[in-house]
């Protein structure tokens, strides 16, 4: 047997804080509200869109699941024909990318048809270049395209500016 030496010690102890940490809890771990919450939203998705929208929202970013909150967050949105406001809330949560240029044009869609076509165009300003064309679709379907559209010092959309809308 060799003697203890310091080294030795540390080697010991930290073998038992390993098989320690290694061993099975057999007590369930407790859910943490916001696993709760997305628990109950993805639950009820299909049939309460506009109930899940608010508990996904609700549950706020996290480390687990996110991509899948904000994807299914962002469909119940649409399903339940959510307000403006309701949108803002959702890309205040910093979804990916491409979930936020879809989130911020069905904003401006929504905007359009309820007439605040001045909010609609500013809410155009936060999307990346590539999805200003569908943008100025939004805009144009719900402006006189004579009076706002075709005329002023709107460049269209192949410019590469977020250029300022005549209204």
């Amino acid at each position: 047997m060799k003697p203890r030496t310091k080294k030795n010690s540390l080697l010991i102890l930290a073998a038992a804080v390993m098989a320690a940490a290694c061993i099975e809890n057999d007590s369930p771990r407790l859910q943490s509200e916001r696993e709760l919450l997305l628990d109950q939203a993805f639950a009820i998705a299909e049939s309460n869109p506009a109930r899940a929208s608010t508990l996904f929202a609700d549950a706020g970013p996290g480390p687990s699941l996110e991509n899948s909150r904000m994807a299914v967050w962002a469909i119940c949105l649409e399903r339940s024909s959510a307000e403006p406001d309701e949108w803002r809330r959702y890309l205040n949560d910093r979804p990916p990318e491409g979930l936020a240029s879809r989130a911020r044009l069905s904003l401006i869609g929504l905007l359009v048809d309820r007439d605040e076509v001045e909010e609609a165009v500013r809410e155009r300003s936060f999307l990346p270049p590539e999805s200003w064309p569908k943008a100025d679709e939004l805009l144009c379907g719900g402006l006189e395209e004579t009076s706002r559209c075709a005329g002023g010092s709107w460049h269209g959309p192949s410019s590469r500016q977020a250029p300022p809308v005549v209204l």
